[in-house]
């Protein structure tokens, strides 16, 4: 299976957020995005009640290696706190993480 690199960005569903203060209820829509670059790079940035991206907005650099149809990124490589996350590609276009969250890639608006 191929990723997709460069051109856009994988877009996830949203998560239904909802929390309470005060006795007033807070909810919003969250997304996650990753946008793949050739070097094997990852970037990730994440925002609620908006699924429009551009590219000045992604700043979390990790790292990602593809072994047949599964992603491995991996962010603050090396470091006391470093996290990994596995993807599993689904089909050209789309993947999906260890909790069935989809995720679709988005060509970029400009």
């Amino acid at each position: 299976m191929e990723l997709i690199t460069e051109n856009g960005y994988y877009l996830s569903d949203p998560f239904h957020y909802v929390d309470w203060h005060a006795g007033h209820k807070f909810e919003k829509l969250n997304y996650t995005a990753f946008w793949f670059l050739k070097g094997n790079k990852v970037l990730l940035h994440g925002k609620s009640n908006d699924k429009d991206f551009n590219k000045e907005e992604f700043k979390t650099i990790g790292y990602y290696e593809v072994k047949d149809d599964v992603v491995n990124i991996t962010f603050q490589k090396g470091e006391k706190f470093e996290a990994k996350q596995e993807m599993i590609l689904i089909q050209k276009g789309q993947m999906m993480n260890k909790n069935e969250r989809m995720f679709d890639f988005v060509k970029w608006n400009k």
